[in-house]
């Protein structure tokens, strides 16, 4: 079962152009590992999937598409606080799951 997929996204913030014709799609029990430096897009990408933010060009099937709004709200705001509270408090080996752990839980909670 698809989560959620991004194809030929462009998404920009002022003259800042973080994402470019990305593609990809997640798929139930996969993970997804989101690395990248301060104001690189990392919560903004979250934001897309979730259906909270819109690209500028390209289509996006998110989270809120399929189960609606507030699930893709409680959605980012889920992975978000997990994933930057486990990457200030020891750095690299959590930053390195728990999306994809936070991913996988909530993948098995929508199927049933």
């Amino acid at each position: 079962m698809k989560l959620f997929s991004v194809q030929n996204i462009t998404y920009s913030i002022n003259e800042n152009k973080l994402f470019n014709n990305l593609s990809f799609e997640v798929n139930s029990g996969e993970g997804l590992h989101i690395k990248g430096g301060n104001g690189s897009g990392k919560s903004t990408l979250l934001g897309l999937v979730s259906g909270v933010f819109y690209p500028n060009k390209g289509v996006v099937t998110s989270i809120s598409d399929k189960f609606g709004y507030d699930v893709g709200v409680i959605f980012i705001l889920l992975t978000c606080s997990q994933f930057h509270l486990l990457f200030y408090i020891s750095r690299t080996l959590p930053n390195s799951f728990a999306f994809g752990l936070v991913t996988l839980g909530l993948s098995h909670k929508f199927e049933g």
